[in-house]
């Protein structure tokens, strides 16, 4: 998100190496990529104020998988209409990262010459025209073997312990 919206300019690599530096430098949690990243930690402390029953966790991969059971299933923990059925074709905030920042930069920011002639095109169109340049400018960075491993070598006493807290198994996070 950082580096889509440019406000990182260092790689996803660079960034990490940064962290420790930055977190002494008080910069934003926003740049705290890898501290973020401790999920059993951080939720071991709602664990530790809220009954289990009162909590209800949900993985990125099962919402992608069954978005609709998912949501049905939030819906009947919040005691609302399990029955209502949203649209979910349309994807906010993906990771995705500019091929052209400039692009990218002038779809996002307010710039006078597009307040001009904002008038003269219907919303619903300018939002489909900047939806479909958006889709073909941004791009899903890949992540590296190494980078990947490292990373688990990083997080792995975390997974299993979050692991243990949801009862779930995410062998699948360690490979």
């Amino acid at each position: 998100m950082l580096k889509r919206d440019g406000f990182e300019h260092l790689s996803f690599t660079e960034a990490l190496a940064a962290e420790d530096q930055r977190v002494a430098d008080r910069w934003n949690h926003r740049w705290h990529l890898r501290r973020r990243g401790f999920y059993a930690a951080q939720l071991k402390q709602y664990f530790d104020l809220f009954k289990r029953e009162q909590l209800r966790i949900y993985l990125y991969d099962n919402f992608t998988d069954d978005t609709l059971a998912v949501l049905q299933d939030i819906f009947r923990f919040l005691d609302v209409d399990d029955s209502f059925i949203p649209d979910t074709t349309e994807h906010h905030n993906e990771s995705r990262i500019p091929r052209s920042p400039a692009l990218h930069a002038f779809l996002v920011e307010s710039r006078t010459a597009k307040n001009l002639i904002k008038p003269l095109i219907p919303f619903e169109l300018r939002q489909r025209i900047k939806g479909d340049i958006e889709r073909r400018n941004l791009v899903k960075p890949p992540l590296s073997a190494e980078l990947r491993r490292n990373l688990i070598k990083i997080f792995r006493e975390d997974i299993v312990k979050l692991q243990d807290m949801l009862q779930r198994d995410l062998s699948h996070w360690l490979k």
